[in-house]
């Protein structure tokens, strides 16, 4: 994990790195935070989820939260109501941007 981030870091071509998914938030964050100058470089690292351990590795993390709970209510509903499915208009649950840093 996190080998695609450490080339864009090594390269000095990004300007953020965001990520999709917790465990490839994981693996970036690691290579983030192996090198210590992309902070210098004015590079930002934008995760998943809101997980407490990022403020333990660094106050400059920001993170996109989604509502997993609600997600997950609505995924159940449209499994179990299939036949209404066809007819239910799009749905839409806001996510939440964590900004945090310099």
């Amino acid at each position: 994990m996190g080998g695609n981030a450490s080339q864009l870091i090594d390269a000095q071509v990004a300007m953020a790195i965001l990520c999709g998914g917790f465990e490839t938030s994981n693996g970036a964050l690691s290579a983030f935070v192996q090198r210590r100058a992309p902070y210098d470089q004015g590079l930002a690292f934008i995760g998943y989820g809101d997980p407490s351990s990022y403020s333990w590795v660094s106050s400059r993390i920001s993170t996109i939260h989604v509502p997993l709970d609600d997600l997950i209510q609505c995924a159940i509903y449209l499994v179990c109501n299939i036949a209404e499915v066809a007819t239910q208009s799009a749905l839409s649950y806001p996510a939440k941007l964590m900004l945090r840093g310099p």
